[in-house]
Protein backbone atom coordinates (compact mmCIF):
# COMPACT_ATOMS: atom_id res chain seq x y z
CA UNK A 1 0.00 0.00 0.00
CA UNK A 2 3.14 2.45 0.90
CA UNK A 3 4.10 1.98 -3.29
CA UNK A 4 0.81 2.78 -4.30
CA UNK A 5 0.54 5.91 -2.03
CA UNK A 6 3.91 7.27 -3.08
CA UNK A 7 2.93 6.22 -7.01
CA UNK A 8 0.00 8.60 -6.36
CA UNK A 9 1.63 11.63 -4.85
CA UNK A 10 4.35 11.23 -7.58
CA UNK A 11 1.37 11.49 -10.51
CA UNK A 12 0.02 14.25 -8.34
CA UNK A 13 3.25 16.23 -8.15
CA UNK A 14 4.02 15.36 -12.01
CA UNK A 15 0.52 16.45 -13.13
CA UNK A 16 1.24 19.85 -10.74
CA UNK A 17 4.53 20.51 -12.78
CA UNK A 18 3.10 19.84 -16.25
CA UNK A 19 0.18 22.60 -15.47
CA UNK A 20 2.96 24.92 -14.29
CA UNK A 21 4.96 24.69 -17.32
CA UNK A 22 2.20 25.09 -19.46
CA UNK A 23 1.57 28.43 -17.34
CA UNK A 24 4.97 29.36 -18.21
CA UNK A 25 4.74 28.80 -21.94
CA UNK A 26 1.78 30.65 -21.78
CA UNK A 27 3.36 33.85 -20.30
CA UNK A 28 6.47 33.20 -22.79
CA UNK A 29 3.70 33.40 -25.79
CA UNK A 30 2.23 36.32 -24.45
CA UNK A 31 5.15 38.30 -23.79
CA UNK A 32 6.90 37.06 -27.06
CA UNK A 33 4.07 38.96 -28.84
CA UNK A 34 4.03 42.14 -26.58
CA UNK A 35 7.72 42.43 -27.23
CA UNK A 36 7.45 41.05 -31.43
CA UNK A 37 4.66 44.62 -31.47
CA UNK A 38 7.45 46.90 -30.21
CA UNK A 39 10.09 45.29 -32.66
CA UNK A 40 7.80 45.13 -35.60
CA UNK A 41 7.32 48.71 -34.54
CA UNK A 42 10.44 49.99 -34.34
CA UNK A 43 11.85 48.56 -37.80
CA UNK A 44 8.48 49.47 -39.54
CA UNK A 45 7.82 45.82 -40.41
CA UNK A 46 4.10 45.33 -40.87
CA UNK A 47 4.06 41.79 -40.82
CA UNK A 48 6.15 41.56 -37.75
CA UNK A 49 3.67 43.65 -35.93
CA UNK A 50 0.56 41.82 -37.25
CA UNK A 51 1.86 38.33 -36.39
CA UNK A 52 1.01 39.72 -32.70
CA UNK A 53 -2.21 39.70 -33.26
CA UNK A 54 -5.22 37.63 -33.95
CA UNK A 55 -7.70 38.53 -37.05
CA UNK A 56 -10.73 40.45 -35.62
CA UNK A 57 -8.52 41.98 -32.82
CA UNK A 58 -9.41 45.30 -31.58
CA UNK A 59 -7.25 48.47 -30.66
CA UNK A 60 -8.08 51.57 -29.03
CA UNK A 61 -5.75 54.64 -29.41
CA UNK A 62 -7.26 56.83 -27.63
CA UNK A 63 -8.00 60.48 -30.02
CA UNK A 64 -5.67 58.57 -32.84
CA UNK A 65 -7.59 55.65 -33.69
CA UNK A 66 -10.45 53.40 -32.03
CA UNK A 67 -11.24 50.13 -34.63
CA UNK A 68 -10.41 46.83 -36.11
CA UNK A 69 -6.15 46.33 -35.73
CA UNK A 70 -5.93 45.63 -38.87
CA UNK A 71 -7.41 49.52 -40.28
CA UNK A 72 -5.23 50.53 -38.39
CA UNK A 73 -1.94 49.32 -39.26
CA UNK A 74 -1.31 50.58 -42.79
CA UNK A 75 -1.68 54.10 -40.39
CA UNK A 76 0.74 53.30 -37.76
CA UNK A 77 3.16 52.01 -39.95
CA UNK A 78 3.80 55.36 -41.74
CA UNK A 79 3.15 57.65 -38.82
CA UNK A 80 6.57 55.46 -37.31
CA UNK A 81 8.53 55.89 -40.78
CA UNK A 82 7.74 59.50 -40.57
CA UNK A 83 9.75 59.33 -37.46
CA UNK A 84 13.67 58.36 -36.66
CA UNK A 85 15.44 56.04 -34.25
CA UNK A 86 12.31 55.01 -32.43
CA UNK A 87 12.69 52.41 -30.12
CA UNK A 88 9.78 50.96 -27.94
CA UNK A 89 11.36 49.22 -24.39
CA UNK A 90 9.15 46.93 -21.95
CA UNK A 91 9.53 46.84 -18.45
CA UNK A 92 6.85 45.27 -16.50
CA UNK A 93 4.57 42.58 -17.66
CA UNK A 94 2.06 41.06 -15.62
CA UNK A 95 0.38 38.26 -16.74
CA UNK A 96 -3.05 36.78 -15.68
CA UNK A 97 -4.14 33.76 -17.13
CA UNK A 98 -7.63 32.01 -17.44
CA UNK A 99 -7.92 28.89 -19.82
CA UNK A 100 -7.37 29.81 -23.19
CA UNK A 101 -8.10 33.90 -22.25
CA UNK A 102 -5.59 36.29 -20.96
CA UNK A 103 -4.69 39.63 -19.67
CA UNK A 104 -1.81 41.17 -19.05
CA UNK A 105 -0.57 45.13 -18.42
CA UNK A 106 2.78 45.99 -19.72
CA UNK A 107 4.85 49.45 -19.47
CA UNK A 108 6.52 51.04 -21.89
CA UNK A 109 9.22 53.86 -22.25
CA UNK A 110 8.99 54.84 -26.19
CA UNK A 111 11.35 57.53 -27.57
CA UNK A 112 10.92 58.79 -31.27
CA UNK A 113 12.67 61.20 -32.87
CA UNK A 114 10.17 63.29 -34.40
CA UNK A 115 9.54 66.42 -36.65
CA UNK A 116 7.37 68.82 -34.02
CA UNK A 117 7.14 72.76 -34.97
CA UNK A 118 9.86 72.56 -37.47
CA UNK A 119 12.41 70.89 -35.38
CA UNK A 120 13.58 67.63 -34.70
CA UNK A 121 12.78 66.71 -31.17
CA UNK A 122 13.34 63.58 -28.75
CA UNK A 123 9.92 62.38 -27.85
CA UNK A 124 9.78 60.54 -24.59
CA UNK A 125 6.78 58.48 -23.73
CA UNK A 126 6.19 56.57 -20.63
CA UNK A 127 2.58 54.43 -21.95
CA UNK A 128 1.38 50.99 -20.66
CA UNK A 129 -0.38 48.76 -22.77
CA UNK A 130 -3.53 46.77 -21.72
CA UNK A 131 -3.92 43.70 -23.54
CA UNK A 132 -6.70 40.89 -24.15
CA UNK A 133 -5.13 37.91 -25.13
CA UNK A 134 -6.74 34.27 -27.08
CA UNK A 135 -5.35 30.94 -27.28
CA UNK A 136 -6.66 29.70 -30.85
CA UNK A 137 -5.03 26.87 -32.53
CA UNK A 138 -2.42 26.48 -30.28
CA UNK A 139 -1.34 29.90 -30.39
CA UNK A 140 -1.75 33.06 -27.90
CA UNK A 141 -2.24 36.69 -29.73
CA UNK A 142 -3.32 39.78 -28.93
CA UNK A 143 -7.75 40.11 -29.30
CA UNK A 144 -7.84 43.50 -27.79
CA UNK A 145 -5.34 46.29 -26.45
CA UNK A 146 -5.89 49.42 -25.04
CA UNK A 147 -2.65 51.72 -24.91
CA UNK A 148 -2.86 54.56 -22.46
CA UNK A 149 -0.14 57.31 -21.77
CA UNK A 150 0.96 57.96 -18.29
CA UNK A 151 3.22 60.99 -19.00
CA UNK A 152 5.37 62.26 -22.28
CA UNK A 153 8.32 64.68 -22.77
CA UNK A 154 10.03 66.46 -25.96
CA UNK A 155 14.04 67.42 -25.53
CA UNK A 156 16.35 68.65 -28.16
CA UNK A 157 17.68 65.67 -30.48
CA UNK A 158 21.55 65.37 -30.15
CA UNK A 159 22.26 63.90 -33.13
CA UNK A 160 26.26 64.16 -32.64
CA UNK A 161 26.54 60.99 -31.05
CA UNK A 162 24.59 58.78 -33.16
CA UNK A 163 26.68 60.33 -35.84
CA UNK A 164 29.57 59.49 -34.37
CA UNK A 165 28.70 56.40 -33.00
CA UNK A 166 31.70 53.57 -32.82
CA UNK A 167 28.90 51.32 -33.06
CA UNK A 168 27.42 49.90 -36.20
CA UNK A 169 23.88 52.01 -36.51
CA UNK A 170 19.78 51.01 -36.94
CA UNK A 171 18.21 51.08 -39.26
CA UNK A 172 14.23 51.39 -39.82
CA UNK A 173 13.78 48.28 -42.11
CA UNK A 174 14.66 44.86 -42.79
CA UNK A 175 18.10 46.58 -43.88
CA UNK A 176 18.66 46.81 -40.02
CA UNK A 177 21.60 44.30 -38.42
CA UNK A 178 18.58 42.42 -35.98
CA UNK A 179 17.23 40.63 -39.28
CA UNK A 180 20.63 39.25 -39.70
CA UNK A 181 19.84 36.78 -36.96
CA UNK A 182 16.17 37.42 -36.21
CA UNK A 183 14.93 37.06 -39.79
Amino acid sequence: MADDDRLDRLEKKLEAALVELERLKAIEAIRDCIYRVCRGTDRVDADLVRSAYHPGAQVHYGKMFDGPFEDSLEGGMRHQAAQSQRQHLVGNITVRIDGNTAVAESYELDRHKTPMGGEIRDLILAARTLDRFEKRDGEWKIVDRTKVMDWGRTINADDGLYQNSPLATGSNDRSDPSYQILP
